[in-house]
């Protein structure tokens, strides 16, 4: 029991550490050319339009 105790405690550390990691990316990158994904955004938008339009 305490083995599985242990490694669900290494796991959630882990999870933390990458969520912190990717925070601090995040944060790093903000109004640069690494936060924007053109196509990515192009694609959401498009999406979004024609996800309205069969709501209407």
């Amino acid at each position: 029991m305490k083995t599985a105790t242990f490694r669900n405690l290494l796991e959630q550390q882990e999870k933390v550490l990458l969520h912190e990691e990717i925070a601090r990316y995040a944060a790093y990158s903000a109004d640069t050319a690494d936060d924007l994904d053109e196509s990515l955004e192009t694609a959401a938008l498009e999406h979004l339009r024609d996800t309205e339009k069969h709501q209407w």
